[in-house]
């Protein structure tokens, strides 16, 4: 786990841009505490920082090159199960390997492979960046998910890669010009989504996809992956949660897991116990008992025989992690659950330098309170015919004059089910404000985009539209939850790895129907009922079936109390940059709702907030050193 960025110059320039990356690895120092190296030539320049996690000898460092020295690879993250590969490359084409890192396995699959093929075949969290000198070429990738961050910068002069943000926005060849929709996205999502960034000329590049570059050719991102197009027949989901965690302990530095109170933790934990002797669980739990879940959580480590630590907090405590939060997230990010993912990160670091996560399960097996009552809106929509607008109106007005339960009125507002299920995927007030604060669009993902562009008006059906609602949910709420557990993780140099994310999880995830996933059971409604019901078999306990209780910060009291003096302050003090969007009369009026009237969320105050601290900090950092300087 690592980071590293690079500046391709289309004119023969990118020797002049090795004082921009020698700063750029600075930055970066704490995504990769153990190593650093910079290479270059007259059109490229690459960066790395090393966190040592496979293979620790100084020869696995990076930029790595080959042994014919053509090529030059830097890579950001763990590839999994890499063994029957380099096996492939001794025997196929005689390649000798001089380390036992995943990161020459990788340059010699690109290498012999080519990157499409390449990139069908491994598993893992990743981005790289992959350069070709005889051909003046580089090629650039991201992993299925996303998981691990890339960015990129494209202007006449070249290109800037990087997997942090704040190194495209100190670029000289970014022109600083805000693009309206990808803030109007952050307003009302709490994040960029994939494929955009907030300055134009810059983007995410999305996730499953890869990009060309080269002096001539103009290129776009190719997709070798999207979720929904991949189910195969494999082995059970037990025996595949499994194997999953097996391939993903594999590690020269100690492994824990994280440990909650809910279910894909524990059922992440449970498998690492059976693989590994003493495996180390790390819990954040809190005093109040309407809150807590450290009792569950430790119920959980005695059964599976996990070692467990345990940071008892007061909501308070997080307080002083504000000025830390923003320096962590280099791009603007609105999740204030981000602030007690940096301590319970901070907490396993003391211990481990890897962790087992459980985020992913809620996206691919329907666990959001929405999912089900999405799922119950439209069984009454599909009582009236298909499921689409007509059946929306139709379905609203009958309702209405049976005295029934009525539909939301708010769905008239949207052209489609699927723009109202977006809608609830967007932080709460986030539309609202977004809407109110700027008169444009929003961006999707650029996955969930290509997806609605391909089904078009093919959602027809009950089963179409909760495939539908599950698609958006792992392109729109999934990229949100893994930002902040990288930028979190990694801000105090810990990799996070997400099994329930791998390749055969997320292909057998795609077996599962909604109606095997959203399960009536004692008169309510479960949703992720595959992953609960085999937590509750490996437990013997029915605890898995309880509503989960989730730490909550009294982030509504800070603003009206310790922070109101400083929010006033921040928001008042809008930098020129975002004036002309976030105008003056609009967030006094917002600070009004939210004071005096106590009628809007503390998440949409928050994201103000956040966003102009975020452009404090991360904004005209780089000074380009003197050409008088000694």
């Amino acid at each position: 786990m690592c980071g590293f960025v690079g500046v391709f110059s289309h004119h023969k320039k990118a020797k002049e841009q090795r004082d921009f990356v020698l700063w750029a690895n600075q930055t970066m120092a704490r995504r990769g505490p153990d190593s650093e190296g910079i290479w270059s030539s007259e059109d490229m320049v690459l960066g790395f920082r090393r966190l040592a996690i496979r293979d620790l000898k100084r020869e696995a460092d990076q930029p790595m090159h080959s042994v014919c020295q053509r090529y030059v690879l830097v890579f950001n993250g763990e590839l999994y199960a890499i063994e029957s590969l380099r096996d492939r490359l001794r025997e196929s084409y005689q390649v000798t390997f001089t380390t036992t890192s995943d990161t020459e396995v990788l340059l010699y699959a690109l290498i012999h492979q080519g990157v499409e093929k390449t990139l069908q075949m491994i598993d893992g969290i990743f981005a790289f960046a992959f350069y070709d000198k005889s051909e003046n070429s580089l090629v650039v990738a991201r992993d299925r998910s996303g998981i691990k961050p890339l960015y990129i910068l494209r202007s006449e002069e070249g290109v800037v890669i990087s997997s942090q943000y704040d190194h495209i926005t100190n670029h000289e060849w970014n022109a600083q010009e805000i693009d309206p929709s990808a803030l109007k996205s952050y307003l009302q999502f709490g994040y960029i989504p994939n494929g955009y960034a907030l300055y134009k000329d810059t983007y995410s590049l999305p996730n499953g996809s890869y990009q060309r570059f080269d002096r001539d050719n103009p290129s776009h991102p190719l997709f070798y992956y999207e979720y929904g197009k991949e189910e195969e027949p494999i082995v059970g989901l037990e025996q595949t949660i499994a194997d999953e965690v097996s391939n993903q302990l594999v590690s020269d530095v100690p492994v824990g897991v994280f440990l909650s109170g809910g279910v894909d933790s524990p059922l992440v934990a449970q498998a690492a116990s059976q693989q590994q002797d003493s495996i180390s669980g790390f819990t954040i739990d809190v005093e109040d008992k309407r809150f807590s879940e450290g009792e569950i959580a430790l119920a959980y480590a005695k059964k599976f025989e996990v070692s467990a630590y345990v940071k008892r907090i007061e909501a308070e405590d997080l307080l002083g992690l504000i000025e830390e939060n923003i320096q962590a997230y280099s791009e603007p990010f609105n999740d204030f659950s981000s602030l007690p993912t940096l301590m319970v990160s901070r907490m396993a670091k003391e211990q481990v330098t890897v962790c087992l996560s459980g985020d992913g399960g809620d996206e691919l097996f329907y666990g959001y309170d929405r999912d089900k009552n999405y799922f119950e809106l439209l069984k009454r929509l599909n009582k009236f015919g298909k499921v689409n607008r007509v059946s929306l109106l139709y379905a609203i007005v009958k309702s209405r004059l049976d005295k029934g339960k009525v539909l939301p009125k708010r769905l008239l507002k949207f052209p489609s089910l699927e723009a109202y299920y977006i809608a609830e995927n967007s932080v709460t007030d986030g539309k609202q404000m977004a809407d109110y604060l700027i008169d444009t669009t929003v961006y999707l993902p650029k996955t969930l985009e290509k997806y609605l562009d391909e089904v078009g008006d093919k959602i027809n059906t009950l089963e179409d539209a909760m495939d539908a609602a599950r698609k958006i949910d792992m392109e729109l709420q999934l990229p949100r939850i893994l930002l902040k557990v990288d930028r979190a993780s990694m801000y105090h140099s810990l990799e996070v790895r997400v099994p329930l994310l791998s390749k055969r999880l997320l292909s057998l995830s795609e077996s599962y129907r909604f109606s095997e996933c959203i399960v009536t059971r004692d008169g309510k409604a479960q949703g992720k009922y595959p992953l609960k019901a085999l937590l509750s078999k490996l437990s013997a306990s029915t605890v898995p079936f309880m509503s989960k209780k989730g730490f909550t910060i009294p982030l509504d009291a800070w603003l009206h109390g310790v922070l109101k003096e400083e929010v006033y302050k921040t928001l008042q003090q809008m930098p020129q940059a975002l004036r002309p969007y976030l105008k003056e009369e609009k967030i006094t009026h917002f600070l009004h709702k939210f004071y005096e009237q106590r009628a809007l969320d503390p998440w949409a105050i928050w994201g103000l907030f956040t966003l102009v601290k975020w452009h404090e900090y991360h904004t005209n950092q780089y000074k380009k050193p003197s050409l008088n300087a000694s």
